[in-house]
């Protein structure tokens, strides 16, 4: 049972991890606000 959490709160971390990263790729890429709020929300 513990080892289904710990594996379902790995997944989650690594998928906010990913999400940090491509935001912050993104992020330095465009460096217009209202382009990396539309590349937010889609």
């Amino acid at each position: 049972m513990s080892s289904r959490i710990q594996l379902y709160f790995y997944n989650l971390f690594s998928n906010i991890i990913d999400l940090i990263n491509k935001y912050i790729y993104l992020s330095s890429r465009t460096q217009i606000p209202g382009v990396q709020k539309t590349i937010e929300i889609s």
